[in-house]
Formats: C-alpha cells, structure tokens, sequence
C-alpha cells in the first residue's frame, strides 16, 4: 500500500494539471488589457492601409500599429519597407517619390486580387480613421528633427495624442517626444535587452521583449522590476503560440491577425462575447461621447443592433455594467451608451444624444458588420423614457441618416413629464419639492413653469401610426413611475395601430430581480427576434 501512494499522487497530480492550467491561462488572460494588430489586420488585408486598419477595428483590436516614413515631398506615408518593391506594384525608395504618386500604386494585390486597388494610406487617412475607435501605435521609421516635427504636426491635427502610442526606437527619441507631445503614451521597440533599464529611465510605459529573447528568464523580470508594462509580440497568433506567451503573463500583445488573438483571449477568460469598448459616437474631444459595443463569438454577418438607454433619473448612471449583453447569446450585438446627464446639459439633450448614437450605429454598420436596417432600443426608467421618446417622436427634418430605430422595449419609463407626480403641485408639497425633481432638473426648470417644453419631452404626445413595435414593462407596485405612465402609452400606441404589448409583473417595483427572471428575459428576446431577426 505505501509503495502505491506515490504512483496515487503522480495521477492525481495529472488528472488536476490540465483544470489547473487551464485557470491559469486564464488569468494571464484577463491581464492583457492592450491588442494590438501588426501593420493592421495584415494577416487576411493589405498591410498598413486602411482595409487592413479597418479590419483590426471591426474584429476587436485595441490599438492598431503602423510603420510611419516621408515621402518625396515631405508628407507621411505608411509602409514598413524602404522601399515600394513588396507590397506595391511599384519600385524604388519612398523618399524619391511623391505623396500623389505613390497613391496611384496598388498596394492590395501583392496580397490578394480581391484588393486590387487599394491605396497606400497616409498617415492622415488612419488618424481620422481611428480617431474615437482605437488606439494607433505609430512605429517610427526615421529620426530626426524635421520628421518628429511632422508627425506630432499629424498626431495633433488628425488624431488623438491621447490615444496615441509612439513607438520610439532611441532613449533621445523617448525623451524628445515626451518633450514635445506629453500627452501620448509610449512604447520601448528596444534593440537589445540591455536597453531594458535605459529605455524605462527615459519615461516610455512599455517595454517591447521579442519572443526569441525569453528563453532568458531573467528579462522579464527586469522588465517588472522597472515597473514597466510587458508587450510581447505574436507571430502566427496560433493558440499555442499565445499560451507559451501566456506564460509570461504580458500585458499586452500584437500580432498579424487581431481577431484570432482577440477570440483566443476571450475563449480563455471564459467569454462568449467580443466587447469593444469606449468608442466615441459623438461630443468633443474634451468631453467625448462614448458607447461599448458587444459583439457574439463565433457569429459572422451582418447583426442585429439592441442599443441599450441606461436608467438614473437623466442626472447619474453610465454605460457600464450593461444589463444587455445577454442579448448576444442569441445572435444580436448590443451598444451601451452614454449621453449627456442634467449636471451637464438639459433637454434636449439627452434625446439629441440618443439619436446620435442611432445615427453612428448605421454610419459604421459595414464597419462593425452590423444591420443598419434592424436597430433596436432598449432601455429601463430615464432610459425607458428616452427609448419611447426614439420610437415616437418625430426625427428630425434635416438628418441625412436616420435616427429611427425597428423595435423599442420600454421598461417603466416616465411617458408624460405633466402628470408625473413629483412634478405636480399637491397638498403638502412646495414649489422647492418641485424644483427638486429629476423632470425640473431635466428641463431646467419646474414643469409647471414649462408646459410646452414638458410636452415635447413626454412619448405620450408623440404617439404616430408610423412608430415602431412596442414591448412596455412595468412593476405593478412601483413607487417611483406610476403604472399609469405605462397603460396609458399602450393604449394609445394601440389606438393607432402600433403593434404594442404591456406586460405589468405582479409584486415588482422599480425595477428589481422580477425584471431578470427567465420568462421576462424570454419575453424580451422574442419581442426583438420578431422585429430584428425576421425568419429565425
């Protein structure tokens, strides 16, 4: 019996390696906050073009990394050679040709005929293409006063130096572009490991290690030691090749093919669901507007769009923790968005926000593969209000895309502002009270001060023949937006033939676990599925 206690251990020990491995992949997983694709999705589009940056944002990558070099006349062009012989029809150096012409040459088919055609990119091209969407990390290909001056010049005018990665090649460039554009991160392209401590002393906050260099193990726990990120570089993006990356637990990755690095991590956490986050649909760059985008594992095509309005009386709440996102499970993507709250702006606002966020979904459908002919919205108290308020009023005349959406699911939305009970004046309440409220501090003043403005905010006065499908829930005993709210919205959607169901759920209040049972969520994939997925 003893001597079969070790060969006991030793199985035990092979049976537990492979759920024990298989956790530890997965938090070294969940600590790879950046992806970056190499020269753009270079794996299956045209290095460093547009296609190729186009791709990398629509699969999920994080930053997007091109080789930046001057052309003739002095302007930026990306190309990771010297010269134009591999990945155009042309030939000779960069340097000795012009911006124009250099942008008659086809740069797709060296790769596939299917991109016959495609431009080089400028520099330019892909700052105004990745500005609010992604990351850009711009590999340095020259030195020197004048092309440092350029490309801030370009960093500053087209892109966003906050979301900018310069990747710097000497510790004097670390240090200039510190100098000179502050704002931007940086990432150390070291030459040698024994750069690892001058290039962190230069202020960069990640230090590139190439793979071929980790067989020392001392390297990367240098790299820690400076306190540093890791970034390790991918080739083929295989799934053995990232575990043994894994392995190093880096922080953030690149390779030639962001969407089989993006699904492989997802599949590692445990995820069903690609998420892309803080993607700006409108505002400034002061004070950007943003949405997450999800998007289902494994479902190509054009999707369905449920855009999730979040609660919060208009003044707090934000786009995080979706409570949507279930919704890719059954093959539709989902957008949370922020917009602005009252301590920010008043009605309209909110609404023009709304809008402008339906109105982005359908200008960069082809982008992120979605349906711009099968939007949807979804959203519960302020958000309710502001979901019924896209479904019925009127959009407006000079839009030249449209902010009309297929479907709204209304849950326990305030639908007329007028006869809202903390808006109203009744025995035992002050005009103080009144100007208290969350419909006050939305319309910048009491509704009763306001009747006109009060009205054009309520869905009930908007109702058309022409609104979209309605799925109205509400709490039989909510305390803040009576149910009359909602019955009298359903009644009057019905009266003039809008399809509308009102499901009322008995003992729920505002809100609350009776609004994540699996027959409500039921109910609402079906009302969507209906709608959205016509034929499923």
């Amino acid at each position: 019996m003893l001597r079969s206690l070790p060969l006991f251990i030793a199985l035990a020990l092979f049976i537990d390696c492979e759920p024990r491995l298989a956790a530890d992949l997965a938090v070294a997983a969940s600590k790879v906050k950046q992806i970056v694709a190499h020269r753009g999705s270079s794996a299956d589009r045209p290095e460093n073009t547009l296609a190729s940056t186009r791709q990398a944002i629509t699969v999920g990558a994080t930053a997007v990394e091109v080789d930046v070099r001057t052309t003739k006349d002095g302007l930026l062009v990306l190309s990771h050679d010297a010269t134009l012989d591999r990945t155009t029809n042309g030939k000779g150096p960069i340097g000795e040709r012009t911006l124009a012409e250099i942008r008659q040459l086809d740069a797709g088919s060296h790769l596939d005929r299917r991109f016959a055609g495609e431009p080089v990119a400028a520099l330019n091209d892909v700052l105004l293409e990745c500005r609010g969407k992604i990351d850009v990390l711009l590999d340095l290909k020259e030195t020197g006063e004048v092309y440092v001056a350029r490309v801030i010049a370009a960093v500053r005018h087209d892109g966003d130096p906050r979301r900018t990665i310069v990747g710097v090649r000497s510790v004097e460039q670390a240090r200039e572009f510190r100098r000179q554009l502050p704002e931007a991160r940086q990432i150390g392209l070291i030459g040698q490991p024994d750069e690892i401590e001058a290039y962190a002393s230069a202020g960069v906050e990640t230090i590139r290690l190439w793979p071929k260099w980790l067989g020392d193990a001392t390297l990367i726990g240098r790299v820690r030691a400076t306190g540093k990120l890791l970034h390790l570089n991918a080739t083929t993006g295989t799934r053995e090749e990232l575990e043994t990356l894994l392995a190093h637990q880096p922080d953030s990755l690149s390779g030639d093919d962001p969407r089989q690095i993006v699904e492989l991590l997802a599949k590692l956490r445990g995820e069903r669901t690609v998420t892309l986050r803080d993607l700006q649909y409108s505002g400034t760059a002061e004070s950007p507007l943003l949405l997450d985008l999800y998007r289902p594992l494994d479902r190509p095509g054009m999707l369905p769009v449920v855009m999730w309005v979040h609660g919060g009386g208009w003044s707090q709440g934000s786009k995080a923790r979706c409570p949507a996102t279930w919704l890719t499970e059954h093959g539709f993507a989902v957008a949370s968005i922020d917009y602005r709250l009252t301590g920010v702006a008043q009605w309209p606002a909110q609404i023009d926000d709304c809008r402008a966020a339906v109105r982005w979904l359908r200008e960069h459908a082809e982008l992120y593969e979605l349906n711009d002919e099968r939007i949807g919205a979804w959203g519960g108290s302020a958000g309710g209000h502001l979901v019924a308020m896209l479904g019925t009023l009127d959009a407006p005349t000079k839009e030249t895309t449209s902010s009309r959406v297929q479907a709204v699911c209304d849950w326990y939305g305030p639908t007329d502002l007028l006869t809202m009970p903390p808006n109203v004046l009744t025995a035992g309440k002050t005009v103080d009270d009144l100007a208290r409220s969350n419909g006050a501090k939305l319309l910048g003043g009491i509704v009763r001060d306001r009747p006109e403005l009060a009205r054009q905010a309520s869905a009930i006065y908007h109702v058309s023949a022409d609104d979209p499908p309605f799925l109205i829930m509400h709490g039989a005993q909510d305390p803040g937006v009576p149910v009359e709210q909602s019955e009298r919205l359903h009644s009057k959607l019905r009266a003039v033939g809008v399809p509308s169901t009102l499901q009322i759920l008995p003992g729920a209040g505002h809100g609350g676990k009776e609004f994540q049972t699996p027959a409500v969520r039921e109910q609402v994939r079906k009302f969507f599925a209906e709608r959205l997925q016509p034929g499923t």
